[in-house]
């Protein structure tokens, strides 16, 4: 399952191992992370996008039980490692347009690969409407979790007995009464109803949490669809929460488990964004990347980025070491990278023959030769759309910059270097579009921002409320 930005020796995530990689390590576990960072389990919270969990049961799973015990394999590593474990869900009603069109690319792709099936050979209703009975009984659990139509009400029941467990062990460790033991586990982005849920009724997504008072603290305003933005935003809330007299205060360390390489441009930016505005305690945020075991017998493993160390590291590269900037400064300059990898291939946005390694050894002279074009990045930041978009300005400059600097590498280059010359400004405000939304600065991905019309999926014929409202999607 590959997600987020364009992989490879000259994508995001292998350049920026190779330049900043002080900020890298590995490590068997969450546990064994935790333990060599040096921090305590009360002090720790861990937080797991469990839609890579539950995208990464293995094909030799069947059924609902078995699918629930590999669920809860992850969950009790997580209860382990930190006293607060946040697990975190997709919220496709809130799901950003631009995600759903590639979303509808994905499935797209994935059907083309399945082999079409009578219904007597494929007996389960691929719909809403299905029963916790149904769920039980079927021998093709992973079929119904692959297809969106009703992969929701799946997920709801899993996330229910998990949560059922992991409240139930919560307790037991409460109740010994020692601080080491304090346990609390928060879901977001639930139904808790599970199959329970009328068929076809949309969805009361939310948060449970084993502790009233935490869960009241972790509410948001405005609803998140996408769980790598949902990381980032948990955690800025528990640096509040972990200030002296808070409620999370003495949380020291935050573990955030993803596959999901936009992750690492998210948290980059947010430590950039800290640093212009401060807030909460002092409290280390560390990306912990799941590689699954390989076919050539190597061990799954962790790999764990230091977000902090990472965004110094890549500001050193860009800037060289003992350079001082200004906190604005460093922020547009973590705009521009962000911006930069998002031409170079992710989920929202591409640009023929752009390659992050030739963006990202231009930005160096970019910022020394364009100070009022790298200014133009903060303009990501704004809520205005008309004014973010005046950040494709530098954009371009940068592509220019870029283009210069692999036309200086010879003729192999000549025809992507003319690529990244010509980018049409379809693309540069989509690539702006994805800066920003890292940022959690989120616009609604429209034509305006260069996206395809609104995208909904197939629910297989279910009913538009009778409010006339827009479809719900479940």
């Amino acid at each position: 399952m590959v997600m987020g930005l364009k992989s490879g020796d000259t994508g995001a995530k292998a350049q920026l191992k190779s330049t900043c990689a002080r900020a890298f390590r590995e490590y068997d576990s969450l546990l064994e992370a935790r333990k060599g960072i040096g921090a305590k389990r009360e002090q720790t919270a861990v937080l797991i996008d469990m839609n890579v969990v539950l995208m990464s049961v293995p094909q030799s799973v069947q059924t609902l039980h078995g699918f629930v015990k590999i669920v809860w394999g992850f969950v009790e590593w997580a209860l382990g490692t930190g006293f607060l474990t946040v697990l975190v869900f997709d919220e496709p009603s809130n799901m950003t347009n631009a995600k759903r069109v590639e979303q509808a690319r994905r499935d797209a792709a994935r059907t083309a690969h399945v082999v079409p099936c009578s219904e007597d050979i494929e007996p389960f209703p691929f719909t809403d409407d299905y029963t916790v009975h149904d769920l039980e009984s079927s021998e093709q659990i992973l079929s119904i979790r692959d297809k969106r139509s009703c992969r929701s009400r799946m997920y709801d029941e899993v996330a229910k007995r998990i949560f059922q467990m992991a409240a139930e062990k919560a307790a037991k460790w409460n109740d010994s009464g020692k601080p080491e033991n304090r346990t609390v586990v928060l879901m977001d982005g639930v139904d808790i109803r599970g199959c329970e849920r009328p068929a076809f009724q949309a969805r009361d997504a939310g948060m449970v949490c084993t502790d009233d008072e935490i869960c009241t603290a972790f509410q948001r305003d405005v609803p998140i669809g996408e769980g790598d933005l949902k990381l980032q935003a948990i955690e800025d809330r528990i640096r509040e929460l972990a200030a002296p007299n808070m409620l999370l205060a003495g949380t020291s360390l935050v573990m955030s488990s993803t596959i999901d390489t936009d992750s690492l441009m998210i948290a980059a930016l947010a430590v950039s964004k800290r640093r212009v505005d401060p807030f909460g305690a002092s409290v280390l945020s560390v990306l912990c990347m799941r590689s699954p075991a390989s076919k050539a017998g190597k061990d799954a493993m962790y790999l764990v980025v230091d977000t902090a160390m990472m965004e110094a590291l890549i500001l050193e590269y860009i800037y060289g070491r003992g350079t001082v900037i200004s906190p604005e400064q460093a922020l547009n300059t973590m705009l521009t990278v962000a911006s930069c990898a998002a031409l170079a291939g992710c989920d929202f946005c591409s640009l023929s023959g752009a390659r992050f390694d030739h963006f990202f050894s231009s930005i160096s002279d970019f910022a020394r030769t364009e100070p009022f074009a790298l200014d133009g990045f903060k303009n990501c930041l704004s809520t205005n759309p008309s004014v973010a978009k005046q950040a494709c300005f530098g954009l371009q400059r940068v592509c220019y910059t870029a283009s210069t600097k692999m036309e200086e590498k010879g003729k192999r280059y000549t025809r992507q270097a003319k690529s990244v010359a010509e980018v049409d400004d379809a693309t540069l405000r989509r690539a702006i579009w994805t800066a920003s939304y890292w940022s959690l600065n989120e616009f609604k991905a429209d034509e305006s921002f260069g996206f395809a019309t609104h995208v909904t999926y197939d629910l297989h014929a279910i009913p538009v409320s009778a409010t006339g409202d827009s479809m719900q999607l479940l």
